[in-house]
């Protein structure tokens, strides 16, 4: 027990930290490459990425290290859990550092100092194995939220060694809270609350006014506010290269003020989860709400845990610091500015610590209000902690076995959100790819049952149908796709290729010009368009097309079999046109 309860903390406590968490997601190294993850591989596959490109795609420090994994194994999926699973490792140890460091703060030093260790161990290990924590570690691109959750703790921690320090090795503290900044900045956009919850923290832990914190470290926070640059910088980029929008007060379906009154629902999710984290789920399509009635009861609670928390932050409370900056870290998702999708539980990675540390801070207090010593106090909070431990990890352990295929954690999706037309389509679309047509079908059909206007579900089911000779339903909603995405760059190629079959050439060349005017570095559509032109007759213009391609694409070996064959054509109709007779 004095290793748990000593102020000091112990190469035990950091061993069991590391093993817990290792042995929760023992699971997880065989999941698969899922969604987003595919479109990253396909950067880091495609022949002319360089580091610059991947630096100004956006999130650069996401870029970069599955460029690391993708430089190190390929494809080889295993290195990419090991990788996820070492950051969130690292994230829980910093973690550690920093809640045992403030409570060794002047404002907690006397009543939790003794115990920090413990404490902070406590609850580092409950939020490592939290099942909440499932799809920041093992969906693999949401590495950017553990990631950037690291740089997050790591400038807080950074903040804390700074103050603590000496005046000389408080500076040399200050560069790693800049440096850790800009890395998080450079990672995820939530990273942006940061500096202003580091200002907080100083406030509420190490500082007896404002203006004692402004006189002595005004320059670390001006410092640490610079790397809002950073932010702004990959924003621009993202915009210059007009990457797909998910996110922005601009996005279409969904108003701020519908986003901001629809947030109390997921909010109050999310909290529930944090105490009982079943079932979770991949994709939810959170419904907007419909109207302020639906929406009074949830804001109703959240109003009063954020008036609550503004009074603890006016009184300087350590549990109105855990509370906002709870509401903080959530604020970039959860407040005003629309995002595609309302609800994710990765989102809670950082708020999830204030959350179990509010439970068990709360705890501690509250035992010793009632009298109980505060050494007893901490054997009923540790007692109480290893069955959740225990609970957490082994929920852990099977939530990953649902990643264990693409199919299995769509299935699962469609059997706790079974209105959820999105997964229900990619769910189809899996199928398709197992030969499993009839299901698929029927998944396609259930997806445009509940959402009619989904157009992504209908070139899937078209693209089906066109497999099955049904050329004419195909067609159809292909069509349907088109009216309902104008943009939609597989409905206008597969509608192409499908046309040109039918000798429909010339609406066939104008989808193909659709497509490329979309995306004009595709080589294969390249290729498919000069077949189109040379079936029209338009020779000239077909081998422009194949040249493209095989630019493109030198080894593409049916555009240079296709070259050659309309070079023999047009060598044919010159011959014939020299020879023809004289009037």
């Amino acid at each position: 027990m004095n290793t748990f309860g000593a102020k000091k903390t112990s190469p035990l406590l950091t061993f069991l930290l590391i093993m817990g968490t290792a042995l929760a997601y023992s699971s997880s190294f065989q999941c698969p490459f899922l969604l987003d993850d595919d479109s990253m591989l396909q950067i880091l596959s495609a022949p002319n990425v360089t580091l610059g490109k991947l630096i100004t795609q956006g999130r650069p420090m996401l870029h970069l290290s599955f460029a690391l994994n993708y430089a190190l194994t390929g494809t080889q999926v295993f290195s990419y859990h090991a990788l996820n699973l070492m950051i969130h490792v690292c994230t829980s140890l910093v973690l550690f550092g920093l809640i045992r460091r403030t409570l060794l703060s002047p404002k907690l030093n006397a009543g939790y100092g003794d115990f920090s260790s413990g404490l902070a161990w406590t609850i580092a290990l409950l939020w490592a194995v939290h099942p909440l924590q499932t799809q920041s570690v093992t969906y693999l691109t949401q590495r950017g939220e553990s990631l950037m959750g690291l740089f997050y703790l790591l400038t807080l921690y950074s903040v804390a060694r700074s103050i603590e320090s000496s005046e000389r090795t408080g500076m040399r503290w200050m560069w790693p809270a800049i440096l850790s900044s800009a890395l998080g900045m450079a990672t995820k956009e939530v990273m942006v609350t940061a500096p202003l919850l580091a200002i907080l923290y100083d406030r509420i832990f190490f500082s007896k006014s404002w203006r004692e914190l402004l006189k002595k470290r005004v320059g670390m926070y001006l410092a640490l506010c610079t790397t809002w640059i950073v932010l702004f910088a990959t924003i621009i980029f993202r915009e210059r290269l007009q990457m797909p929008v998910s996110a922005g007060f601009g996005l279409q379906g969904i108003t701020p003020l519908a986003y901001l009154i629809s947030e109390p629902g997921v909010l109050l999710h999310y909290v529930r989860l944090a105490f009982w984290p079943r079932p979770l789920c991949f994709d939810y399509l959170w419904p907007v709400a419909e109207n302020f009635k639906d929406a009074a009861l949830p804001a109703l609670v959240i109003l009063i845990f954020f008036l609550g928390t503004v009074v603890g932050i006016l009184q300087n409370s350590p549990l109105g610091f855990l509370g906002m900056s709870f509401f903080l870290i959530l604020a970039p998702t959860s407040s005003v500015m629309p995002i595609k999708d309302l609800a994710a539980e990765h989102r809670m990675y950082l708020p999830l610590a204030a959350v179990l540390s509010s439970i068990v801070f709360g705890t501690f207090s509250l035992l010793n209000a009632r009298g109980i010593k505060k050494e007893k106090s901490f054997r009923l909070i540790l007692f109480a902690a290893i069955p959740f431990v225990i609970l957490f990890g082994v929920l852990t352990f099977q939530r990953n076995l649902d990643y264990k295929s693409a199919i299995s954690i769509w299935e699962d999706t469609v059997r706790k959100r079974p209105k959820n037309y999105r997964a229900q389509n990619n769910l189809g679309a899996l199928l398709v790819n197992e030969r499993r047509e009839t299901e698929a079908r029927g998944r396609f059909e259930e997806s445009l049952a509940i959402n009619p206007e989904y157009a992504d579900a209908h070139v899937n089911l078209a693209n089906l149908l066109a497999t099955e000779e049904k050329q004419t339903d195909a067609i159809n909603h292909y069509r349907e796709a088109l009216h309902l995405e104008p943009n939609n760059m597989s409905a206008h190629n597969n509608l192409a290729n499908l046309l040109t079959g039918k000798r429909d050439f010339d609406e066939a060349i104008g989808h193909y010009r659709e497509v490329l005017r979309l995306d004009p570095n595709n080589p294969y559509v390249h290729n498919n368009f000069g077949i189109a032109l040379g079936k029209a007759g338009q020779l000239e213009e077909s081998i422009v097309e194949f040249k493209e391609a095989l630019k493109l694409k030198p080894d593409l070996s049916s555009a240079e079999r296709n070259l050659n064959i309309q070079k023999s054509k047009q060598e044919v109709a010159g011959a014939t046109s020299r020879s023809s007779p004289q009037l």
